[in-house]
C-alpha cells in the first residue's frame, strides 16, 4: 500500500511538472508571436520609412533644380536705374 501511494505522489509531480511545461511553452509560443508581429511591423515601418526617404530626395532634387533655374533667370533680369 505504501508503494501504490509513492507511485501516486510521483505521478502527481510528473503531472504537475507537465503542467508547468505545457503553460510555460504556450506562453513561449505567445511570446514568438509577439516578437513575429513586431518584428514584421517594424520591417513594414522601414520600407515605408526608405520609401519617404527616397521621395524626400527626389523633391530636393527637384526644388535645387527649379532654384537654379529661377536664379538663372533672376540674373538675367535687369531693373532700369531712375536718375
Amino acid at each position: 500500500m505504501k508503494e501504490l501511494s509513492t507511485i501516486k505522489g510521483v505521478v502527481d509531480e510528473i503531472r504537475n511538472m507537465s503542467e508547468q511545461i505545457a503553460a510555460a511553452a504556450e506562453e513561449q509560443v505567445q511570446t514568438n508571436q509577439e516578437v513575429s508581429e513586431r518584428t514584421t511591423r517594424i520591417f513594414s515601418i522601414s520600407k515605408h520609412t526608405a520609401a519617404t526617404g527616397n521621395f524626400m530626395s527626389k523633391t530636393s532634387k527637384i526644388q535645387r533644380e527649379l532654384a537654379a533655374n529661377l536664379q538663372e533667370k533672376a540674373a538675367r533680369f535687369e531693373v532700369p536705374k531712375v536718375y
